[in-house]
């Protein structure tokens, strides 16, 4: 229900063909698959275990989809990262601490998204992240959470 609603969202804000789409934590790729099978052709998953990545590669093949696949820390990749994407949808751990979730989001914001990007944090629903200056918008699903954010001064077409 949650992906469906996320994607509900994305679709009348985003052209799928024309985004690069950054997965973090992707886990068994099920965002990636589902961004791959709308059209997008710029993806890219992390994760740093490896049995994670073995499995999202070999359904990439099963299913001709052109993701790269990252073996490491989501921390790691993001301090060395050069690329910016147009959509970061990170689903860390839910047992991260408050101090985590925070340098991801500066982390995404500083070194991966694009100006006119967004960012979207899943998280429990316990957990509030409104009171960060690039907040957006939340959207509740159950125990899950997505927080929108943006860069600052950029506001996409609110749903």
């Amino acid at each position: 229900m949650a992906k469906e609603g996320l994607f509900n969202i994305l679709t009348h804000q985003i052209d799928f063909e024309q985004t690069s789409v950054l997965d973090l934590c992707c886990g068994t790729g099920n965002i990636s698959f589902e961004f791959a099978s709308r059209g997008c052709d710029s993806i890219t998953a992390v994760d740093q275990h490896r049995g994670c990545v073995s499995f999202v590669n070999k359904i990439c093949d099963e299913l001709d989809f052109s993701i790269r696949v990252v073996q490491k820390n989501i921390f790691g990749f993001l301090q060395n990262n050069t690329q910016c994407f147009e959509v970061v949808f990170a689903d860390p751990p839910y047992d991260f601490s408050n101090e985590q979730y925070l340098e991801i989001i500066d982390l995404v914001l500083t070194n991966a998204l694009s100006s006119e990007g967004q960012f979207i944090l899943e998280h429990e629903s316990r957990i509030s992240f409104e009171e960060h200056p690039n907040f957006s918008r939340v959207r509740n699903y159950g125990n899950s959470c997505f927080s929108f954010f943006e860069k600052a001064g950029h506001k996409p077409d609110s749903v």
